[in-house]
């Protein structure tokens, strides 16, 4: 992860939409606590499985309420599933 290049980002003050893919949870909370070191508070993380396409029991949907909980911050997904289950279920 490039703490460096997501300061920087985050420093332009544009909402900053983090797609967490294969991040690790230090990971996660390395990219948000960047992102408030600079002053930059517009932070939505996408919940997402590396996997193309994704199969639904690899997801992890569960993970959501659990991410928005831990980081404090707005969570969405971004869906790599075939069909439109796992847009509905998250």
């Amino acid at each position: 992860m490039d703490i460096t290049l997501i300061e920087y980002a985050a420093s332009k003050g544009k909402p900053m939409i983090i797609s967490c893919g294969m991040g690790s949870l230090e990971e996660i909370q390395d990219a948000v606590d960047a992102c408030k070191r600079v002053g930059n508070e517009e932070i939505v993380l996408l919940k997402c499985c590396s996997e193309y396409p994704a199969n639904f029991e690899d997801m992890h949907l569960r993970n959501i309420p659990d991410m928005r909980e831990r980081f404090g911050v707005p969570v969405g997904l971004s869906d790599h599933s075939m069909g439109s289950l796992a847009a509905v279920v998250g």
